[in-house]
Formats: C-alpha cells, structure tokens, sequence
C-alpha cells in the first residue's frame, strides 16, 4: 500500500483543474485529471485511485448519474468521492448524499485545506475498506484450506497418512498464524492514517482496533491452534468441521432475525 494517495481530479473548468491538480501534487498528493465523465470511467477502470474529486456540472454527469456507473467498475466500488460544484443546489445536495460513496459537498470557491482534509478522510476511508476487505479474503481462504485438511484427516486409514496430516496441522497453522499477523498490521495501518489525519477522533481509533470482527477472528484463531494440536494426535475431523462451519458462519456476519408476524 502507497503512502502517497492517488486521486482523479475531475471537471470541464479548464482553469480550476490545472491549478489545483498542480496544488494538489505540491501538498504530496499523485493527481490524474479528467474533463468528462467518459474520461472518469476509462481512468478508473484502469488504475485504482484512492479517491475521485467529481465535478457535478461536467459532461456526462447529468444527475450525478456518474455515480451509478462508476459502481459497475472493480476498482468504482467503494471509491469514495468529494463532490465539488459552483452551483450549488438542495436537490444535488440531497442526490449526492443519497450515494454510500459519496463523502463530502464543497462548494466553489473553497479552501485548499477544505478539499486536502476532505481528502484525507476518503483516504483513510479507503485504506480502512481495503484492510477490512483483505482480512475477510484472507478468512475465506482460511476456511478453504480447513475444509481440504479436514477431508484428509478423514482418510487417516492410508498407510503414512497420520505422519502427513500432522505435518498438514503444523503448515496450517503457521500460515494462519502469518495470516493473522498480516491482518493486525492491516488494522495498525488504518489505525496510524485515522490517528494522523483525525487527531480529535481517539475514541474511533480505540474503537476500530477492538472492533468486535477483529476479536471474533482472535476467538478464532484460539480455536483453530487448540483444534490443530489435537488433532495431530487424535486425528478428529468432527472438530475440524464444527472449526470450518464457525469460520463460514462468521464470513456470512450478522443474520437478521425474522420478520415479526402481523398481528392480528
């Protein structure tokens, strides 16, 4: 991951996109520009920008329309946009926050420092987004390599199979364990950005590093070490299979509970 955010700066306005991607690239920021909305799709389909700073006004936006489309794109998904506009409206105001993606309104003409902290909350956004999705990744793979260790301790009746499960259990664990490690660094990432760029936010610092998935995935690693151990002896792949069922419930997350009935 780059310590240098990446942005698309886009608007028709021929002047305010030359100067303030130019500032934007004096305050450490890498800047790509677009002056239509064909030009925004084409970029983000190619590279994947931290951030896009999206004129409403331009070609190929009407009714921020854009903002659909940019969600049909692998790398559109979860983009997050600050809206810039010299026409302010309540009905764009309303649109705009209508959108997941969409972070911050500002209004021409605004302070640069407006637009570099906006940019610094959609970056930690992301960063927070990317770590968040590459641990659920990394769990989903997880819970595949149990289910083939799992079939294996099933056929233990083959000749050498209990020394090659065993030596299965001890694989599996070390790349859980590295697994995990990688995952807490993804979070201590996030932590730094949010602590750099939102000092007063201390509180959501605290509370993203004791999030209650981070502690369910801890829960369940406990649970993988012991259920590994015994069964490089005992050989049990009922625990291997109550381990993966826990692991593919959690990756589902929160059920929600049945409607009520009508009453009568």
């Amino acid at each position: 991951m780059t310590d240098t955010p990446h942005l698309l700066l886009a608007d028709d306005e021929e002047t305010f996109l030359l100067t303030t991607s130019e500032l934007l690239k004096e305050n450490g920021f890498a800047c790509n520009c677009a002056r239509n909305a064909d030009e925004v799709l084409d970029a983000v389909g190619c590279i994947r920008f931290d951030a896009l700073i999206l004129d409403i006004k331009m070609p190929g936006n009407a009714d921020l329309q854009l903002l659909d489309k940019l969600q049909t794109l692998p790398h559109g998904k979860g983009l997050p946009v600050i809206i810039v506009t010299g026409w302010p409206s309540v009905d764009t105001t309303l649109k705009s926050f209508r959108s997941p993606s969409v972070i911050e309104y500002l209004t021409k003409p605004f302070e640069l420092t407006q637009l570099t902290e906006a940019i610094h909350r959609a970056v930690a956004r992301k960063q927070a987004l990317h770590a968040f999705q590459t641990t659920r990744h990394a769990v989903q793979d997880w819970a595949e390599r149990l289910g083939t260790l799992e079939r294996a301790v099933t056929e233990t009746k083959a000749p050498g199979a209990k020394g090659n499960v065993a030596a299965s259990c001890e694989q599996y664990l070390l790349q859980m364990q590295l697994m995990f490690l990688g995952m807490t660094d993804g979070l201590r990432h996030v932590v730094k950005v949010l602590g750099r760029e939102e000092p007063g936010a201390s509180a959501d610092v605290c509370a993203l590093m004791n999030c209650p998935t981070r502690r369910t995935y801890e829960a369940l690693l406990d649970d993988t070490v012991q259920t590994l151990e015994k069964t490089k002896s005992a050989f049990k792949s009922k625990d291997l299979g109550d381990l993966r069922k826990r692991l593919e419930t959690t990756l589902k997350g929160p059920q929600k509970p049945p409607a009520a009935s009508p009453t009568p």
